[in-house]
């Protein structure tokens, strides 16, 4: 819609927890646990 701002940290939270990231951006530990990575 015109002249409206899309909630960007909300879709941010949203896109990184869909990925299995944490608030940085970085893969969750639960994440590296399921691809058998470590950090």
């Amino acid at each position: 819609r015109a002249g409206k701002v899309p909630p960007f940290k909300e879709l941010m939270e949203d896109y990184y927890n869909l990925r299995g990231w944490d608030e940085n951006g970085e893969p969750s530990q639960g994440t590296m646990d399921r691809l058998g990575l470590t950090k």
